[in-house]
Order: C-alpha cells, then structure tokens, then sequence
C-alpha cells in the first residue's frame, strides 16, 4: 500500500528538480523527444524487417513454384538453352544454400533440377550436384537416398562411362542406408557391390581400390579380391599400393607382393 505513495513522492521531486530552471527543462523535453524519436524508429524498423521477411518469403515461393515448364524456357531462351540452364542452376545453389542455413527444407528443388536437365541434358555436373543435394542438408532418409540414386541414374544413362555416379549409388546403399535388420543391410550390401565393381573399372576413376578389394574379402571371395587388387595396381598411387600388396602377399603369396613391388 505504500509503494504507490513512494512513487508519487519520487514523482514529485523528479519533476520539481527537472522544471527548477529553463535549463533542465529544455534538456527534459530534448531527452523526451529523443526517447520518443527512438521508440518509434525502433518500432518502425521492426516493423520494416518483419514486413521485408514476408515479402521475401513470398517471393521466393512465387520464384521457385512458377518457373516456366521446359517447353517454354526453349522457346524464351531463342537458342541458348545452355545458358538459360546455367543461369537455372546458379539460382538453384543459391535456393539450396538460402534454405541449407534457414529451414532446411527444399521443396522446390526438383522443380529446378528437372527444368536444368530438360534444357542442358549433358551437363555431368549437374547430375552430380543433385545427387548429393536431395540427401544433405537435411534428415538422411532411404526416400531420399532413393532420390539421389535416381538422379545417379539418369547421369548414368546420359554418361555411362562416368565412375562417379556408380560410386555414389554405391556408396548410398553400403553406407547411408538405413536398415530395419541384419538380413536388409546384407541386401544393400549385395546391391552395392556391383555398382562399385564398375566404378573402380571404369577409365579415370578416383576410387581407392584398397576399399573394394576390402570388400570382396569380407565375403571370403578372395579371387574377386585380388582380381581388382591387381587390376587397379598400376593406377594406384604409392599409400593404395602398399596397402593393395599387404593383401596381396596375406592372401596369395609374399612373392608375388614383392614382385609387384619390384
């Protein structure tokens, strides 16, 4: 009951020391001013960012969801779909990386994706780029490593000599995927195994062969082992090598470890 009574007290001599002199009254009203000055710019602005946020947000969907279908972007691009392409696929790093750093949740990015392909179909690049962008940056789910495995395989089909698009379908299978028991991950094994086979053959790849030969010999298929071991030997560098010939000399004879060697 006596706080109100304090305060009113306070209140008082405030005011009688404040309106003492000319002086400190005009210095209250400048501070008043200021203080109210700033609360309304303060509140301006905040209303400013909220309104700029939506806007965006709007934006983005209606730049995203309304891309053009293909048919049209041909047309509209007068003989340079390559370059609309481009143009196309630097705005879908820029809507991965917007999103990657905010809600992480890429709606619209097939849209993108299928609209680069249909105009540049033989890129490499950006068959790469999205198989590994429909999986990271989010939850790792089997739908999603199914996602980047089509998009592999697509690549496959314009590029079937390039190794990378194996190895990553491989690679989602062996190691990303997610399984309900022993019996499933042993499926998935299975099925990558083949895929990672014809990556380690094919001209110009960068696989350690050190990795498939690991994996023939964890299900005792030794000849399949060394058959890869030997195959990639000579393209292999110095680390890979000596590696390839501890398993070799292991699994088939030091001899012929130190013949390689030699």
């Amino acid at each position: 009951m006596a706080s109100p009574l304090r305060f009113a007290r306070w209140l008082i001599q405030w005011t009688t020391w404040w309106s003492a002199n000319s002086q400190r009254r005009v210095t209250l009203i400048v501070l008043l001013g200021l203080s109210t000055l700033a609360w309304v710019g303060t509140r301006s602005a905040r209303l400013d960012l909220r309104y700029q946020h939506a806007m965006s947000d709007r934006a983005e969907d209606a730049e995203t969801s309304y891309i053009a279908p293909p048919a049209v972007l041909k047309v509209m691009g007068l003989g340079h779909q390559s370059f609309v392409a481009d143009v196309l696929f630097l705005r879908a790093n820029m809507y991965f990386v917007n999103h990657l750093f905010g809600d992480r949740s890429f709606e619209w990015l097939d849209l993108y994706l299928d609209a680069i392909i249909a105009l540049d179909p033989d890129n490499p690049s950006v068959y790469e780029w999205a198989s590994q962008a429909v999986k990271f940056g989010q939850l790792i789910t089997n739908e999603s490593l199914e996602r980047s495995n089509d998009y592999a395989r697509r690549g496959i089909e314009r590029f079937p000599d390039h190794w990378r698009f194996y190895f990553d379908i491989g690679f989602n299978y062996q190691i990303e995927w997610q399984p309900k028991d022993e019996e499933e991950r042993q499926a998935m094994r299975d099925k990558a195994l083949p895929y990672f086979s014809i990556a380690a053959m094919l001209p110009g790849s960068r696989m350690d062969p050190n990795f498939l030969t690991e994996m023939h010999l964890q299900r005792n298929d030794v000849e399949m082992a060394l058959f890869h071991a030997y195959n990639r030997y000579w393209e292999a560098n110095e680390r890979e090598k000596e590696a390839l010939r501890g398993r070799i000399g292991r699994y088939e004879s030091q001899a012929a470890a130190e013949g390689l060697k030699a």
